[in-house]
């Protein structure tokens, strides 16, 4: 009973708000009730036997009473932490997904609160980003009539070698076109997976950007690991492949090569020997628009490629990182996959 009653007021401390009563009624009974603000009361009862001898029965009720009381407040603890575990779990998911998720306002008054706001700032980067892909989809669609009749028009340039400029510089008006298009999409990780092996999506890319440019092939060295395969989206992970090959090239003109891992998990690096990247791109690799130094950014280029990559990695759950070589020039960009897990579905 003693026991009972001092516990009583740390438990009415909490944040949580309420109010505990004890009553004593019916011979020896005790009952200590709490009742939650805007929650159901939580009662305590206590019974002993009439035939107890005095001092047994003061043993039992302390000790029955301790123990209410303790499952009693973790009951309690644990109303009030959940809606906490909730919101963090939603704030989990901001930056990792297109869509953001919102929270149950519930709970003591303070953490309806913080829901309410939580979700209120959940909808309004949800409209900055849904504003910021119809930008993207806009100019990349309406870029794509002139960029056509450009090309048309190319066909009339009597001079070969400036036709041959006025033709790559369409082209790569083409790619950061497609590039847009490619970022405003809000549904890069809806399309069903399949497991893939990785050197194959590597051989694949390497193709593409052979076709494209031949003369790349002999700078291109591959390690393969047949082990390493992944459940993925094979087109856009190609498309990532070959956005990092494609950047290594072009911001290099000695070696690149292309690694294929299955240790520590499945991978692919692409590395290179040109002038490295600055601290601030290191950190985090593929913000659009965001370029590395002088070195690489003369040719005019957007930064939307890498910006891609991460777009793809993410919709994976993969993580790209980028570090330059240890004592050396260049590039080391990767990207990490997860393991197929037992029972995982195509």
């Amino acid at each position: 009973m003693r026991n009972l009653q001092v516990f009583i007021p740390r438990i009415s401390a909490f944040s949580i708000g309420g109010i505990f009563q004890q009553v004593q009624k019916g011979g020896p009974q005790i009952a200590a009730i709490f009742t939650p603000r805007d929650q159901p009361p939580l009662v305590l009862l206590i019974r002993i036997r009439p035939d107890l001898p005095p001092p047994l029965a003061a043993l039992v009720a302390t000790l029955i009473s301790g123990v209410l009381i303790t499952f009693g407040t973790s009951f309690l603890i644990g109303r009030m932490t959940q809606p906490l575990t909730t919101l963090a779990a939603a704030s989990e998911t901001i930056g990792q997904s297109q869509h953001i998720a919102t929270v149950p306002v519930r709970g003591p008054l303070e953490l309806r609160i913080a829901a309410g706001a939580f979700n209120r700032m959940a909808q309004r980067i949800s409209q900055l980003l849904d504003r910021q892909r119809a930008t993207l989809w806009a100019l990349g669609h309406d870029l794509r009539t002139p960029v056509t009749a450009m090309r048309i028009r190319l066909e009339l340039v009597e001079d070969d070698e400036t036709r041959d400029r006025l033709r790559e510089s369409v082209r790569e008006i083409e790619r950061v076109v497609e590039d847009a298009l490619f970022l405003a999409r809000s549904d890069l990780a809806a399309a069903p997976t399949q497991i893939v092996y990785l050197d194959e999506l590597v051989e694949k890319a390497v193709a593409g950007l052979i076709e494209a440019n031949p003369e790349s092939a002999s700078r291109l060295t591959i390690i393969k690991s047949p082990k390493a395969n992944v459940l993925a989206r094979s087109n856009d992970v190609v498309r990532a492949i070959r956005n990092l090959i494609h950047n290594a090239l072009r911001h290099t003109e000695g070696p690149v090569q292309v690694t294929v891992s299955d240790d520590p998990t499945p991978s692919v690096e692409v590395s290179d020997w040109g002038p490295g990247l600055p601290a601030e791109v290191m950190q985090a690799p593929g913000e659009p628009f965001v370029r590395g130094d002088k070195a690489r950014s003369a040719d005019g280029s957007t930064g939307l490629g890498l910006a891609i990559v991460r777009s793809i990695a993410e919709g994976h759950k993969a993580k790209l990182s980028a570090q330059n070589r240890s004592g050396e020039s260049g590039t080391l960009m990767r990207i990490d996959f997860d393991r197929i897990q037992a029972g995982q579905q195509r």
